[in-house]
């Protein structure tokens, strides 16, 4: 398991449980680097900064 997720003694894991008491193993050892870009789909433009601003602005008033 540990090679299979890159992971060495010290790494740090996540545990996440999901629909039908599913639990995810997530490891904690990914450098931010490496998930640039990973949500991209075809076609997708790229949010402005202030787009996501406002999104942030807009989902964070759900929450008051």
């Amino acid at each position: 398991m540990r090679d299979y997720l890159n992971l060495d003694t010290d790494s740090k894991v996540d545990f996440v449980i999901v629909e039908n008491g599913i639990v995810k193993l997530i490891p904690l050892n990914i450098s931010i680097q490496s998930l640039s870009g990973i949500l991209h789909r075809p076609g997708m433009k790229s949010a402005t900064l202030e787009q996501m601003e406002a999104a942030i602005k807009e989902g964070s008033s759900d929450w008051t």
